[in-house]
């Protein structure tokens, strides 16, 4: 079904379009315009030294006509709207009829600001359906091209559009369906200076690898010829030194930039200066600012580690040797509080704003004390009453102080070392702290247990003084950081102690210090206040109405409530909040000290002893990496998704197909697949620990072929590999050997490929 216009006769095939037909284009009449267009015309100069001609700029290319909102462009002798007329500059017709010759193959599309921006378009005097082929051809025109743009301009800026027919067969009826696809790269900067061929090889590769991409994404499109090159220059002015500058306002009120008020044009060494020697009190707000974090980086200088060794103090190694020691007293602790209604003022309602309906106020707490080497010096403590974060800081200060006291304070001289210590001490070779032999002559050292006496392992000297328990509970809640913390970071200012702070925001805090002076503790527990908590018997479903989101607590959740309330035996809604909270405390402790002993089994670390997640994985990467270049030969040889080039169609020829040429040699096309990869590697024999390096005489007598597959120890091999030039052919579809690399410009992690060939 088509539909025809009734001014012109022509036809379309979509109602849209003859829509858009008539209401932009249609002039009445397949005719051109009564008034003959001026033909297109630009003024020559003689040609430059490279045999182009440079044109001068391009006249005006249309001009009004006799109908309101119409032009006629000149260039192709057409009825344009005027809203449309950028629009129509910039297609494919209109460029090419503007097209003007200023040498052998090359032409000027477009040009403005007197020739500082101008388009040309480079083609072949032959057909090409080959990209490389296609550039060769046109090589020197563009060269010539260059230098001309070069000798006028130093410096410009030019990026390429490669264009190309291409061909699609469309519908059962195979009809052949015909377009033009371009493809562009990015801007790059060249100068008079640069080799103008690995200018164009670049560029080159840049295409390239877009047009073979095109292809391989099954889109079906088929090059017919490659049909021309634009290239697109625009003179660039690269930016130059200057004396000094005053900031803008709003960056000058920020208080966070240096500027120099230099009398010179070294504006770039001053500013170097000015980091390398800032002044002092700057320095002092840079290295105690929050916003402002600065450290040192590590030079090549000698450092003393901790176990007084003099090392390079850009090394990376593991020398946090104590916080191999458990700690031996941690705390779990938890909240729980109530909303209540808050009172406000109306905001403005010209402005945005946050309503505030309730007030987090802490009415219990729970926290557990777990000691490590004494179970029975554990201790579990649960309030529930008025101000409850600060009788939390109170009674845990306490808790702590008492621990010191008796455990900490004092250190336990070591017990009489049994007939088997004795013997372990004796037969030691390796240090029990950082595992390095001794030295011949080099004394050992008895390292034990400052809190029980019990005899450890030997060590260094210097290692023992160093390997000292912790002078430091942690505390750790329920997400402190994002709640917990907030209830009672108040109450841990109250009074005149130093307080180290670890801030992930001005909000947030991965963690908080505070340091306690051992004294006499006063009981400052506030009494308890008469609260709906104390009233006997579960509310009914109707008093759990949930505000926030306007709904009744669920009849499921109820019936929960109510089954816990009779298991627990509670008397009051207070008696079922510490049910919960006591659940939780435990629930964290049992959770974390299983955490615990993993890691010390595993990387003999406790992450008591580390603030973050990522600190304890750290060290544990450094204690467990013994030798990088072991790590780098195994990751070198890690081979993932194999890309490769494929046939992408292939005819059979054999007896059993219709169109069988008996003259051609008989082929077939079969399809392999294997299932479950992927479980078949991982029940092979897997290499889990004792990595050596085999010496060269064993690499000498090494026969691979000898090593059997399920034998004890296996190989890992790094080889250089010949591969024969008669294999290519027969192994083109799947190459043995893939490279784990990136070929010349492209993004691609993983090409497979013969090693000659990059």
């Amino acid at each position: 079904m088509s539909y025809l216009c009734a001014k012109c006769g022509k036809s379309f095939k979509h109602q849209s379009s003859l829509t858009r037909h008539i209401k932009q284009s249609c002039n009445g009449s397949e005719e051109p315009p009564t008034k003959k267009a001026r033909s297109s015309s630009v003024e020559l100069n003689q040609p430059g030294p490279s045999g182009l001609i440079q044109p001068q700029p391009i006249p005006s290319t249309s001009r009004a006509s006799s109908n309101s909102g119409q032009i006629i462009c000149q260039c192709c002798n057409k009825v344009v709207q005027v809203s449309h007329l950028a629009a129509h500059r910039r297609t494919l017709q209109h460029r090419t009829n503007a097209c003007v010759d200023v040498g052998p193959g090359v032409q000027l599309t477009d040009n403005a600001f007197r020739g500082r921006i101008a388009s040309y378009r480079i083609s072949s005097d032959n057909h090409h359906t080959n990209f490389a082929e296609f550039f060769e051809s046109i090589r020197q025109r563009f060269l010539n091209l260059m230098m001309e743009v070069l000798r006028n301009h130093t410096t410009v800026k030019i990026n390429m559009e490669l264009f190309g027919r291409y061909i699609i067969q469309k519908g059962e009826s195979q009809d052949s369906v015909m377009d033009v696809k371009s493809f562009n790269t990015t801007n790059k900067i060249i100068n008079s200076s640069m080799d103008l061929n690995d200018v164009l090889n670049m560029f080159i590769d840049m295409l390239t690898n877009q047009t073979t991409e095109f292809q391989e994404r099954d889109s079906g499109w088929a090059l017919e010829h490659i049909m021309y090159l634009e290239v697109n220059v625009n003179q660039y002015t690269a930016l130059h030194g200057s004396s000094y500058i005053k900031l803008p306002k709003f960056i000058e009120a920020k208080k966070a930039v240096v500027n120099v008020n230099n009398q010179d044009q070294h504006c770039f060494l001053w500013a170097i200066i000015s980091a390398l020697y800032p002044p002092n009190n700057r320095m002092r707000h840079q290295a105690h600012d929050c916003n402002h974090i600065r450290t040192d980086m590590p030079s090549t200088e000698y450092r003393k580690d901790k176990c007084g060794n003099f090392v390079r103090g850009n090394i990376l190694k593991f020398d946090n040797y104590e916080k191999q020691m458990e700690v031996p007293f941690v705390v779990y602790a938890d909240f729980e509080s109530v909303l209540k209604p808050m009172g406000t003022c109306e905001p403005g309602p010209k402005i945005s704003y946050t309503y505030k309906t309730y007030r987090h106020e802490p009415y219990s707490f729970a926290y557990i004390i777990k000691c490590s080497f004494d179970d029975s010096a554990s201790k579990f403590q649960l309030y529930r009453g008025a101000d409850a974060a600060h009788v939390f800081v109170n009674r845990l200060e306490s808790d702590v102080m008492e621990i010191y006291e008796r455990y900490l304070k004092h250190i336990k001289f070591m017990n009489p070392l049994s007939k088997e210590e004795q013997d372990q001490f004796a037969r030691a070779t390796n240090c029990g702290i950082c595992e390095k032999p001794f030295g011949v002559g080099e004394s050992k050292a008895k390292d034990h247990d400052h809190l029980t006496g019990k005899f450890r392992f030997a060590a260094h000297t210097n290692c023992n003084l160093n390997y000292k328990a912790p002078s430091f509970i942690p505390i750790i809640c329920h997400n402190m950081a994002s709640y917990d913390l907030h209830l009672f970071i108040k109450q841990l200012f109250s009074e005149k102690t130093n307080v180290d702070v670890i801030a992930q925001s001005k909000e947030k805090y991965i963690s908080i210090t505070k340091h306690i002076h051992v004294g006499s503790y006063k009981d400052k527990d506030g009494l308890l206040k008469k609260h709906k908590l104390n009233y006997n018997g579960l509310p009914s479903r109707n008093d759990f109405y949930d505000k926030l989101n306007d709904e009744d607590v669920s009849e499921l959740d109820y019936r929960r409530a109510e089954k816990v309330w009779a298991l627990f035996n509670c008397k009051t809604l207070g008696d079922y909040s510490d049910i919960y909270l006591k659940s939780d405390v435990l629930l964290l402790c049992d959770v974390f000290e299983n955490f615990r002993k993993i890691c010390l089994e595993t990387y003999k670390l406790d992450p008591a002893q580390y603030f973050t997640a990522p600190g304890l994985a750290w060290d544990a990467m450094l204690k467990l990496t013994q030798n990088i270049d072991m790590i780098h030969m195994l990751k070198k040889g890690i081979r993932g998704g194999i890309s490769q080039c494929s046939e992408r169609k292939h005819v059979a020829n054999n007896m059993f197909v219709p169109n069988y040429n008996s003259e051609e040699p008989s082929s077939f096309i079969a399809y392999l697949d294997a299932t479950n990869l992927y479980g078949h590697s991982m029940s092979q024999l897997l290499p889990t620990g004792g990595f050596t390096w085999v010496n060269e005489s064993d690499i000498k007598n090494f026969d691979v072929m000898e090593v059997s597959d399920d034998c004890r120890y296996g190989f890992v091999l790094e080889v250089d590999v010949d591969y024969p030039e008669e294999l290519h052919d027969k192994h083109t579809d799947l190459p043995f050997l893939a490279e784990n690399i990136v070929p010349p410009s492209s993004k691609s992690k993983l090409k497979e490929t013969y090693s000659e060939f990059i």
